[in-house]
């Protein structure tokens, strides 16, 4: 089944850092890398649950310690390596040093689920979710030590480092169950569980501080570079799909649609993020102000506010308590209109039509005009008729100017938009042509014959020059000169086309 939310809402948010989406990241713990804890009470329960999940890369035949809170001065506290003997290894402490040990030994590149409890009377020790030991015991916690995660917590001096990775570490102050080791192993945390003390999901990228998860803010320190890698290990964890968008006709928002599967989860702050730049988006988000959760997938669609012309980034997002999980990135080019300036046509009695065309790409032009003048800062004016529609296809538009008697004109076609955004042309120029001392004024009536002129000898190339100036107001063709032999047949003639402002010239 699939249920639509749709919600429309512009905000900005600072992004927390974020969590990865399947299947994470985590730590390679080799050449000094570890993670400290300073010591606090709340790390060192009289009852606890302590687990993770650790792949050994190496160090066989040595001591390589996954998590401990212990003091070796006090015999406290308690820890899990991979021992010398290369098993597992789950040790308290009450005065004198009691271990469980796994019955296999530990298989190289492989990921296992460690989980240490103790509930007060009993120690158990937890591999994949199936028990393999258990005993009854007394323990002391540590009242002194760090808590450290890739080595021994027994000196400043960082021991018995880990040789490999580790990933959703978990600490508890109950004794969870089997049933519930086996349940949640494979589960990520909202963090606010009852009795949880920390949880470090290792889903960072960079930085020098392990985020604690829970709500008790034990952050760890990282020491030495570490490396992140993509974990090996698969959670249950929400799907987030970003899917498309579209942009809205006649305007520069957009439309941005997703879909989340909850998977029994509950999510909140779902939002869209975007921005210019793949992988930054600036705090532009579109929040859906809704709770999603049960096992349908849940399409959500939000609307952007106008957006710049540009391409923009996007995805969608949600949050498990301080989780954070996201979408795919997804990209959309908002398409700007296009404004083009056309050579300007023939002169005719001081004055000059401009063209231009206009792809308005669904945009509504709420003021367009020819800006034209001597030089690129054009200084004048002449408002062109808005285009009838909107839609997809070029558009001609064209205005008259009256031109002075000579010089240089630079034009351009500017309009702005009901976003709004202004959009301009490209510049052109045209020069303003004058004959040389006077003119004739042909009305219509009169014209003039060179009656002794001989033309019988042209039989190849002739050139023949003038200056002309059309009347804007004739709705006929009009011949401007015309050259006759002896008897009178016409050997060349010169008119020009009001139809297509054109001369033609027949021989």
């Amino acid at each position: 089944m699939i249920f639509t939310l749709i919600i429309f809402l512009l905000s900005f948010y600072a992004v927390s850092q974020a969590t990865m989406t399947p299947p994470g990241n985590t730590i390679s713990f080799n050449h000094g890398v570890y993670v400290e804890v300073a010591y606090n009470s709340d790390m060192n329960p009289s009852i606890f649950t302590i687990s993770c999940w650790a792949k050994v890369i190496g160090g066989e035949n040595t001591w390589r310690t996954v998590v401990g809170s212990r003091d070796p001065n006090s015999i406290s506290g308690y820890m899990i390596y991979a021992g010398a003997h290369n098993k597992w290894q789950f040790t308290i402490a009450n005065g004198n040093w009691i271990s469980l040990l796994s019955n296999d030994i530990i298989q190289i590149n492989q990921w296992y689920h460690l989980a240490g409890v103790y509930d007060g009377n009993k120690a158990f020790f937890y591999i994949d979710g199936q028990l393999v030991k258990q005993l009854t015991a007394t323990f002391v916690t540590n009242s002194n030590r760090p808590f450290r995660i890739g080595s021994q917590s027994d000196t400043a001096e960082a021991l018995l480092l880990f040789n490999g990775q580790i990933d959703e570490m978990r600490l508890w102050r109950v004794a969870l169950t089997a049933a519930q080791i086996q349940n949640n192993k494979n589960k990520i945390l909202y963090g606010t569980e009852t009795g949880l003390v920390a949880y470090y999901n290792f889903d960072q990228t960079s930085g020098t501080t392990l985020k604690d998860h829970s709500n008790n803010n034990h952050d760890g320190t990282l020491m030495s570079t570490p490396t992140w890698d993509t974990s090996g290990i698969t959670l249950d964890q929400p799907t987030i799909t970003t899917i498309s968008a579209s942009q809205i006709p006649g305007s520069t928002n957009a439309t941005l649609t997703g879909s989340i599967n909850p998977n029994n989860y509950t999510l909140t702050d779902i939002r869209f993020e975007y921005g210019t730049t793949s992988g930054q988006y600036h705090h532009n988000t579109v929040a859906i102000p809704a709770t999603v959760s049960g096992t349908n997938l849940i399409s959500i669609t939000g609307l952007t506010d106008s957006l710049m012309p540009v391409t923009w980034y996007y995805r969608l997002t949600g949050k498990i308590n301080k989780l954070c999980f996201y979408g795919q990135e997804k990209s959309i080019d908002i398409t700007p209109p296009v404004l083009l300036t056309i050579r300007s046509a023939a002169q005719i009695n001081n004055k000059v039509t401009l063209y231009g065309t206009i792809n308005p790409a669904n945009h509504v032009f709420t003021n367009l005009k020819f800006e034209y003048g001597p030089d690129t800062n054009y200084g004048n004016v002449i408002p062109v008729q808005q285009p009838a529609n909107s839609g997809t296809q070029n558009i001609q538009v064209s205005g008259v100017i009256p031109l002075l008697p000579s010089g240089s004109y630079h034009y351009r076609l500017t309009g702005t938009t009901t976003e709004p955004f202004t959009y301009t042309s490209q510049d052109e120029t045209f020069k303003v042509l004058s004959p040389p001392g006077n003119a004739l004024n042909f009305t219509g009536g009169g014209y003039v014959a060179l009656a002794n002129a001989d033309f019988s000898t042209i039989n190849s190339r002739v050139t023949i020059e003038f200056w002309m100036s059309g009347d804007s107001s004739l709705s006929n063709d009009f011949t401007v000169f015309e050259a006759t032999n002896s008897n009178n047949y016409q050997i060349l003639s010169g008119r020009f086309s009001k139809a297509t402002n054109s001369m033609y010239f027949d021989v």
